[in-house]
């Protein structure tokens, strides 16, 4: 089977997609892709941005017309793969039926049961969901959470702590279990890793709730994600938020003394929290009082079907005091949960990906750190796997310039540094924070001088809805370094406070980093480097991401130079143009030769 020919041949790719160009490389990668998945390997492929990785991996996909799972980081880019890349491969295969199926977690569908019981009862406080209601049932999937409040979406769907399954009177027309029913008899599955990881937790753990049917293939696409994902799923937690939503709904039966209680001891728990924080003998002394509590009042009061939704959370309760690993308590803007997790899921991993598939593939931008795959391949188990790193897919990075200051600034020095740069810079600039507090630092300095340019912050929009103009500018942290598609020729500036190494007083962080040295040595340069350079590398990525993108990055942190580690960093950029003044910079809008 030559998968070359859709690249090369009139008839294929350059029928359907405008200014379609042959790449070699990426030829190549969905020749290698074909091949291993034709073959069960397993394999983990780094492809730079730009590389056309997701229509390498489609093509064999159709091509071979196997049982394929395809999982991505968020709902965006399912949707990417789903509406816009599927389609056109579909389009070269008229004479294959292959059925494609999308599947999410269980809270997108509409649950009939709680929109009946919660709902419909009270239906002059819900008008509009009544309306909405009448005008598309019976063919309602999923709840557009974006017409409803958080509250009112929560009365209608169901997690799988509140489906009730086949015991409810309307699981023959509940969306989520038609949709898994359609799922079950697909070619291929598009989900997203927190849907897959978590069916990949219940099976490590031998519980039957599965939600995929045994796969041929699992393409594992923006991989680089998955060994911080993963752990959640292998642990147990209790959501008090939930828990709290569930003795609301219950309120009838309560007391109100016995309502007070619960409100007083969550209150009591949640003023206490500042940070994530191991948990102490006093706040296990607390949680067991209020479940002890808890148990009594179901136990009296609680009808079989919540009295069984009890239990659930009782049993989660148990398990995270009954498990290895770091037991935490983490707090929420309102609310908080208990956690166990896990230290390492190396063992874990591997074991539930073989309950799953025959052979899988993980497929990033972002995988290995300086040219070695190591830690990816350490943290998730995987041994005796073929890897393979796209060269050529990258090249757009020399698009772009570099500005990293050799000296280093401080304080009021570097609010005023940047408040300069704003002013000096032309086009839409992203900011890049590794803190909350010096984002919201450098934001409310910027408005206060008055720059003139449109400042977005990343707690107060939509990052997926902005429009970036010449004039924008974004402030962000994590969150703005992957997943948010900011490319276009309005972007032009990408800045980074300073390099990506995360916070070193994050408890669970550092469990991981200890126990990961025990198994592999030096924790620096074997776990807290490698994690750096693969966040620098998909901050990098923000900016450059087709071959007619350009801009620049300005680094603020002269560790880069500095530092022997700071070469690993540069590795990144090794073929971009690096300059040391603002005024070295080319100005990429408005037509200016240099920044003054």
């Amino acid at each position: 089977m030559d998968i070359r020919k859709y690249f090369l041949e009139n008839e294929y790719l350059q029928r359907f997609i405008p200014n379609f160009s042959f790449r070699d490389y990426q030829a190549d990668l969905a020749e290698y892709i074909m091949n291993a998945l034709a073959d069960y390997n397993t394999t983990v492929i780094e492809a730079p941005t730009g590389s056309g990785k997701t229509l390498a991996y489609l093509l064999p996909v159709f091509e071979l017309g196997r049982k394929t799972i395809i999982s991505t980081k968020t709902k965006q880019l399912m949707s990417q793969i789903l509406n816009k890349d599927i389609p056109t491969v579909s389009a070269l295969f008229p004479d294959k039926d292959i059925k494609i199926v999308s599947l999410k977690g269980r809270k997108n569908y509409f649950c009939y049961y709680r929109y009946f019981k919660f709902i419909s009862p009270d239906a002059d406080m819900y008008p509009d969901v009544i309306h909405w209601y009448e005008g598309n049932a019976p063919e309602i999937s999923e709840v557009p959470q974006h017409l409803f409040d958080f509250s009112t979406t929560e009365k209608m769907t169901a997690d799988s702590m509140q489906c009730i399954g086949g015991k409810c009177p309307y699981f023959e027309v509940c969306p989520f279990y038609h949709k898994k029913a359609e799922a079950a008899d697909a070619d291929i599955v598009v989900t997203n890793h927190f849907m897959l990881l978590s069916d990949m937790g219940m099976r490590y753990k031998n519980d039957m709730m599965y939600n995929f049917e045994f796969a041929d293939n699992i393409i594992f696409d923006e991989a680089h994600s998955l060994p911080d994902i993963f752990p959640q799923f292998i642990g147990d937690d209790v959501n008090f938020g939930s828990l709290m939503s569930f003795l609301k709904e219950n309120r009838p039966v309560m007391s109100e003394s016995a309502y007070s209680f619960f409100q007083n001891k969550f209150t009591e728990l949640r003023g206490a929290l500042e940070s994530k924080k191991v948990i102490d003998n006093k706040i296990q002394g607390d949680v067991e009082i209020f479940f002890s509590e808890l148990k009594s009042l179901a136990e009296s009061d609680f009808d079989d079907e919540n009295y069984e939704l009890y239990k659930k959370y009782r049993d989660k309760f148990k398990n995270i005091f009954n498990t290895d690993g770091i037991r935490l308590i983490e707090p929420y803007k309102n609310s908080f949960s208990l956690k166990s997790l896990p230290l390492s899921v190396s063992d874990s991993f591997g074991e539930s990906l073989g309950k799953i598939c025959v052979s899988s593939m993980f497929i990033s931008a972002t995988l290995s750190v300086n040219g070695s795959f190591d830690y990816f391949c350490n943290e998730l188990g995987l041994s005796d796997v073929a890897t393979k790193k796209v060269e050529g897919g990258g090249d757009f990075l020399k698009n772009g310039v570099c500005c990293i200051p050799k000296r280093e600034f401080y304080g009021e020095e570097k609010l005023e540094a940047y408040a300069s740069i704003i002013k000096k810079i032309e086009g839409g600039c992203l900011i890049i924070f590794n803190s909350l507090e010096m984002m919201n630092k450098v934001y409310n300095y910027l408005r206060m001088k008055k720059t003139g340019r449109q400042l977005i912050l990343q707690t107060e929009v939509d990052l997926s809805e902005i429009d970036i103009t010449g004039k924008t500018v974004v402030l962000g942290c994590s969150i703005v370094r992957e997943g948010i598609d900011f490319s276009g020729n309005n972007l032009k500036y990408v800045i980074l406070d300073k390099l990506p190494f995360e916070n070193i007083s994050d408890v669970y962080l550092n469990a991981r980093k200890e126990a990961f040295e025990k198994e592999y040595g030096n924790a620096f340069m074997n776990f807290y480097l490698p994690r750096a350079v693969i966040y620098f590398k998909q901050a990098v990525g923000r900016l450059i991401r087709h071959e007619d993108d350009n801009g620049a990055w300005i680094i603020l942190d002269n560790r880069v130079l500095t530092k022997a580690y700071g070469k690993y960093f540069m590795n990144v950029l090794k073929d971009v143009q690096v300059c040391h003044r603002l005024s070295d910079l080319p100005s990429f809008a408005g037509g200016n030769n240099e920044l003054h």
